[in-house]
């Protein structure tokens, strides 16, 4: 199991969880049924999982782009990056989201004024 690889198991030392910051050595008696959520699909992983793979996983992730946390229902794996709903652009919302994407380039295209063809996003 990727936890058990990456020495994240009952009796392990230098424990995240019960690690007490004067006994960083000390064996960890954390239970991990309660404390490890397996991921079966991460079994077949040969390195660490990505950070959109966390999202896909439902937990929460920093954000690639900006550096804040986003949450599985709030951010997007774009090509294993995490990227929360603030940074994404266009092209991300084409593949996420086509429906979403055509209403904002509408919008960009019916603008009151006229569109904005100088709008970075736009091409």
């Amino acid at each position: 199991m990727w936890g058990e690889q990456q020495g994240h198991s009952a009796g392990s030392a230098g424990c995240e969880i019960c690690f007490d910051g004067d006994h960083a050595d000390a064996p960890c008696t954390c239970d991990p049924k309660e404390y490890v959520t397996r991921i079966k699909k991460w079994d077949a992983l040969d390195d660490d999982p990505t950070p959109g793979q966390w999202l896909d996983a439902g937990f929460g992730h920093i954000c690639n782009r900006c550096n804040y946390e986003t949450m599985a229902g709030d951010g997007y794996n774009i090509n294993g990056d995490a990227v929360c709903t603030d940074c994404m652009t266009l092209d991300d919302w084409q593949i996420e989201d086509p429906e979403y994407y055509a209403e904002q380039i509408d919008e960009l295209l019916t603008d009151e004024y006229g569109p904005d063809l100088n709008h970075p996003e736009y091409w």
